[in-house]
C-alpha cells in the first residue's frame, strides 16, 4: 500500500521547518510521542505547549495539510525523530478538497494506513486518532455534508486499527454534540465549528495521554 502514495510533487508538501523547534525541553530523553496532523494539531501546540514539553512529546502539526501531505512528510517529520509512538489525526482537509483535490473517504483512510505501516515498519507504536466532529468547511468550497463524511470516514479507521495492531482513540465521541457537530464549549470561537478551543484540548489530552502510557508500558 505503501508504494503506491510516494511519487510526489514535493512543492505541494508543506512541512514542519525544523521539527526540532518543537522538541520538549529535555531533549537528552527519548521521545515519546510525535504528533502529525493538520491546524487542529498545530493549534493545539500553541494553546498547550506544556502538555508536549512536560510529557516528552514532539508537535508536528502543519496547518491546512491533507493526509496525503502528512504522509509524504512522515519519513522526515515523524520517523526520523525516532519516537516510541506516533500519534495520527487527519482528515478534514481532505473533505474539504485542500488543494482543491477530493480523494474518496476510503483512499484519506489509505493515506493513514500507510502512515501506520510505515511507522510500524520502523518499531513505532501507532495511535489513530478519528478525526474530530465538524460543521461549516467552506473554506475551500462548501461541503455541505462534511459533518456525516467525517462520522462515515471514522467508521473506516476505527475498522484499520482494529484490524492492524493500531490503537484506535475516539476524540469524535468525547466531543460531538447530539447531531454529531462540535460541541459549541469546543468549538473555537467567530463562527470557527471546525477548530478546536483550549477546553476541548484539555478533554481530550488524558485520553491519548492515558493511551500512549499504556502502550509504552506494554512494550516494555
Amino acid at each position: 500500500m505503501l508504494l503506491g502514495f510516494m511519487l510526489v510533487n514535493w512543492t505541494a508538501c508543506a512541512q514542519v521547518k525544523d521539527p526540532a523547534d518543537s522538541w520538549p525541553i529535555n531533549q537528552e530523553n527519548t521521545i515519546k510521542a510525535v504528533f502529525i496532523g493538520n491546524s487542529i494539531t498545530e493549534i493545539w501546540r500553541m494553546d498547550h505547549p506544556e502538555f508536549f514539553m512536560r510529557n516528552n512529546y514532539v508537535n508536528v502539526g502543519v496547518g491546512g495539510q491533507t493526509t496525503w501531505q502528512m504522509l509524504n512528510r512522515f519519513q522526515q517529520d515523524v520517523v526520523d525523530l525516532l519516537p516510541l509512538c506516533v500519534v495520527i489525526m487527519g482528515g478534514i482537509n481532505d473533505i474539504a478538497h485542500n488543494p482543491s483535490f477530493a480523494p474518496t473517504l476510503e483512499g484519506i483512510k489509505n493515506n493513514i494506513a500507510s502512515m501506520t505501516e510505515l511507522a510500524q515498519k520502523n518499531g513505532i507504536q501507532v495511535i489513530i486518532c478519528s478525526t474530530p466532529p465538524a460543521q461549516n468547511v467552506n473554506w475551500n468550497i462548501p461541503v455541505s455534508d462534511a459533518t456525516q463524511q467525517v462520522v462515515d470516514l471514522n467508521v473506516l479507521l476505527k475498522q484499520y486499527a482494529d484490524s492492524n495492531n493500531a490503537t484506535f482513540v475516539d476524540v469524535h465521541a468525547l466531543l460531538r454534540a447530539n447531531d454529531n457537530k462540535l460541541r459549541p464549549e469546543y468549538c473555537r470561537g467567530n463562527g470557527d465549528s471546525v477548530h478546536l478551543s483550549p477546553q476541548a484540548y484539555s478533554v481530550i489530552e488524558p485520553v491519548i495521554k492515558h493511551q500512549i502510557d499504556a502502550l509504552l508500558k506494554q512494550n516494555k
